[in-house]
């Protein structure tokens, strides 16, 4: 599907804002996630939820690494798009390798922890469909949301596909003869060389476990479908918990909790089981119905502003004692909804992006 027929904004001058901006957003964002606190089960400014091996300062360290390889992916679609001729799956193949030489960095630098594997996944989809689509319009166009979905989900498809390669054993493709390599630096050639076998990483990976059971296939099916739940659930919960008073950091909470109810989170399910991680789900789902419904019914118009301020006060403080007792909770379950606290950054990163 070749889809590569104007190169309008290819040029230095559009490159660079562009690369600084996505940047900037996307590592605000993972910063934001890791900030956001409490949250039941994950690594908080609180404590280390369910992750022995886990805490603040490796996430700090990891998100630095993030935050170089964001602008390596604005690079490579600024290469991809000199190509006269590409197709979706040519581009992921690009991007996979470009992610398995950092996710490597990503490990060397939290000691062989994986912290933010499902967050450089994410953030690599959504960047390069972003600057993928500003390279292709006029440097003054905005790119559409509708779109920029569509190009998610074209790349999540070629993700799923990579569930194939360990299904039906089929030789692996060798990277150093592929067409797109010539566009890469030589180092970043020998280190994708020297990688191990593309399927041994693929199998250890919650996701495809899950999904050769038969159950959820977790972060490439998100990605597939254009990550419906941070548009149409996170979002909404984003921009109604500022309604409700709350501040962003409660604001955030109130959206990770509608996800951790609603989505197929492979780690959680990885963690519990399915049919135990789906029983969590819905007792969780009816805790936050109650509370929304009891939010939703006290109004906050034409109340003095001393008592709007105290009404304030006192819901967001139920909000973040319950997540305290939901964290102790998940922390005794050994639950930790990984793939949620993914979804919740991509969120927060388009809430600034529509900003």
């Amino acid at each position: 599907m070749s889809r590569r027929e104007s190169q309008i904004n290819l040029n230095w001058a559009a490159l660079l804002p562009l690369k600084k901006r996505l940047v900037d957003l996307a590592y605000a964002a993972v910063v934001a996630e890791l900030e956001t606190s409490p949250k039941p089960g994950l690594v908080d400014l609180y404590n280390n939820g369910s992750h022995l091996d886990m805490n603040v300062d490796l996430f700090r360290r990891g998100a630095l690494v993030l935050r170089e390889f964001f602008g390596h992916v604005v690079e490579l679609a600024f290469a991809r798009a000199q190509s006269t001729s590409r197709s979706y799956a040519e581009d992921f193949t690009a991007l996979r390798w470009l992610g398995r030489v950092w996710e490597r960095r990503l490990l060397g630098e939290t000691a062989g922890v994986n912290t933010q594997k499902g967050m450089l996944f994410a953030f690599s989809l959504v960047l390069y469909a972003i600057a993928d689509l500003s390279f292709r319009q006029p440097a003054d166009a905005e790119v559409e949301i509708p779109a920029i979905r569509a190009e998610i989900s074209a790349l999540g498809a070629c993700a799923l596909k990579d569930y194939e390669y360990v299904r039906t054993e089929l030789a692996e493709e060798p990277v150093l003869d592929l067409p797109w390599t010539k566009e890469m630096p030589e180092k970043i050639r020998k280190q994708a060389a020297e990688l191990g076998s593309f399927q041994q990483q693929l199998q250890r990976g919650h996701g495809l476990q899950q999904r050769l059971k038969g159950s959820a296939g977790g972060a490439r099916e998100a990605a597939a479908a254009g990550y419906p739940a941070v548009f149409e659930l996170a979002l909404p919960r984003l921009k109604e918990a500022l309604s409700f008073g709350f501040s962003q950091n409660s604001a955030r909470i109130w959206a990770l909790l509608a996800l951790i109810s609603e989505i197929s989170d492979s780690n959680l399910y990885h963690r519990l089981g399915e049919a135990e991680a789906r029983a969590l789900q819905a007792d969780l789902g009816i805790k936050l119905a109650k509370l929304r419904a009891l939010y939703q019914s006290e109004g906050l118009a034409g109340e003095p502003l001393g008592t709007v301020r105290r009404l304030r006060r006192v819901r967001e403080q139920q909000l973040i004692d319950f997540v305290r007792d939901l964290d102790q909770e998940f922390i005794a379950r050994n639950a930790s909804p990984g793939g949620s606290a993914d979804q919740l950054a991509l969120a927060i990163f388009f809430q600034d992006y529509c900003a």
